[in-house]
């Protein structure tokens, strides 16, 4: 579907060999929209987060995409007034949908005020049944996977039995692109020539044992791995594994990517949900937060601002 006026104008960040697909494919990709209904200030930008989202659906309605994937944190912290207020939003998504879980959608503790929702639950409701999945969305297989144990909500191991299921799961299917909240660790690598530039500042490694996922994902030749958590755009390869991590939807700089994938390739391009002046409101508020998050909002500024990495043409980036 070609872009019309009310559509916002999309971003190329990479174009990627694969994943192909035999029929032209639309995926919006979501990530970190932090819904939250009782919460005001800050770097995330909470009061706004109803707003974001609603503008990410309403401009995903408008490209006729085959489906929309979540990478997690569709709750700022599990509470249920805030999943009230993200099945209200979602009920106007004309889009088949699905969702993995984020370390905010099933906090390791409840909080003082709530009880957090159930893992089984959340997976009833944005998951179709279940964690780990397997969805097509025109004629792309996704494969979702759970990077969270409860009892650790930052602690992104994945469990053998996953494993275990993926690497049996990926036989058989064509190019499919796997999905998770917590990037893979060339990810971080290449945040990390950001934190090694700002004194006293580690971007803490989110994978205590990476291997076992990644030698399945290296064996099995998957094209492409999402995730978010970061909330910012990012391209990355983790043992020759292209990974494309989604923005927020709440955090500067406020946006959603778009998957178009032909038989020449993959296309990712970052789409805004927020005018001039709302880019302008979350990137302040980011940049003066903590030194963290200032890194963050100048890769991000860095990244949109960049040619996009096209790898068709041999750019390993």
């Amino acid at each position: 579907m070609s872009e019309t006026d009310d559509t916002a104008e999309r971003q190329p960040i990479a174009r990627l060999p694969r994943p192909t697909a035999t029929s032209p494919t639309t995926i919006a990709v979501v990530g970190d929209p932090h819904v939250s209904t009782r919460r005001e200030g800050g770097q995330r930008l909470p009061e706004h987060s109803e707003e974001h989202f609603r503008r990410a659906i309403a401009d995903i309605n408008r490209r006729d995409v085959d489906g929309t994937v979540s990478v997690g944190d569709l709750s700022a912290n599990g509470g249920p007034w805030d999943f009230e207020a993200i099945d209200s939003l979602l009920s106007d998504l004309q889009s088949p949908f699905v969702s993995v879980p984020g370390n905010h959608d099933v906090p390791a503790t409840s909080s003082a005020d709530h009880e957090v929702l159930p893992q089984e639950e959340f997976e009833e409701r944005y998951a179709g049944g279940s964690v780990p999945l397997v969805r097509q969305f025109g004629d792309v297989d996704i494969v979702g996977l759970d990077s969270m144990r409860l009892q650790r909500a930052l602690d992104s191991e994945a469990t053998e039995e996953q494993i275990e299921w993926l690497d049996e799961r990926l036989v058989g299917l064509d190019d499919p692109v796997v999905m998770l909240h917590h990037p893979l660790p060339g990810m971080t690598d290449w945040l990390s020539r950001y934190e090694d530039r700002v004194e006293e500042l580690t971007i803490p490694r989110l994978w205590e044992n990476p291997d076992p996922l990644l030698d399945v994902l290296e064996n099995r030749d998957v094209p492409l791995v999402l995730s978010g958590h970061k909330h910012m755009p990012g391209i990355a390869r983790t043992r020759g594994v292209w990974e494309a991590m989604a923005p927020s939807t709440c955090t500067f700089p406020q946006g959603y990517l778009l998957l178009e994938i032909t038989r020449s390739g993959t296309d990712v391009s970052f789409v805004p949900v927020a005018d001039h002046e709302g880019l302008e409101e979350a990137f302040l508020r980011r940049h003066t937060a903590f030194t963290k998050t200032r890194m963050y909002a100048s890769a991000a500024a860095i990244l949109l601002s960049s040619p996009p990495i096209d790898a068709r043409n041999g750019d390993t980036k």
